[in-house]
């Protein structure tokens, strides 16, 4: 049985960062679905720098939880919270039918390092946007989108966003860290067979 990474975020505390938050975080910052980019509409504060309140990332998403159990064309999960305008797309696209089921997301999760008093990247696409398509179950696409917004964080509006991703077929790398320096780099996808 294969391992799964689970990297469950406090999506409240990315919204409320501060300087002494400690939380595991996550952002998405580049998303196309069905042959659109999604917005970064969001303004967040960087937990990669932490004592300056101006160091801030525009994100499509606030990750609320990412797994992946680690096999090379095996799909993962992002659970996040999107934008009021976002949901508004997200779920026209869903009413009308999603035609193009390829998918591309640009992502990191965040977790502190308490003897270093710092932040790392935990999950990262190093700044590249990882090639997939909506995850197929049987006849349903793996993507839903709440319309009902978040009572954990109230401003801004926000909703929860799911999407499963299966890779495209090619090599692409997802970065792996268990505390800063400590990477490990993993294959996700091949050119080979079928993905």
């Amino acid at each position: 049985m294969p391992f799964t990474v689970s990297k469950y975020c406090d999506s409240a505390s990315a919204f409320r960062f501060n300087s002494d938050c400690q939380a595991r975080l996550g952002h998405v910052t580049a998303l196309k679905v069905d042959g659109k980019d999604i917005t970064a509409d969001l303004t967040i504060r960087d937990p990669m720098n932490p004592q300056d309140a101006s160091k801030t990332v525009k994100v499509v998403g606030v990750i609320n939880a990412f797994a992946w159990n680690l096999e090379i064309t095996g799909s993962f999960d992002l659970s996040m919270q999107v934008s009021d305008d976002n949901k508004t797309e997200l779920l026209g696209k869903l009413l009308k039918g999603i035609q193009d089921t390829s998918v591309e997301a640009k992502f990191t999760v965040y977790e502190y390092d308490t003897p270093k008093k710092k932040y790392f990247k935990a999950v990262d696409t190093d700044d590249k946007n990882m090639k997939g398509s909506i995850k197929l179950n049987g006849t349903d696409r793996m993507i839903a989108i709440s319309e009902e917004p978040s009572q954990e964080v109230e401003q801004p509006t926000n909703f929860r966003f799911e999407i499963s991703i299966t890779p495209a077929r090619e090599q692409q790398v997802l970065n792996f860290a268990v505390r800063e320096g400590a990477n490990i780099s993993k294959q996700w996808g091949t050119t080979q067979g079928s993905a």
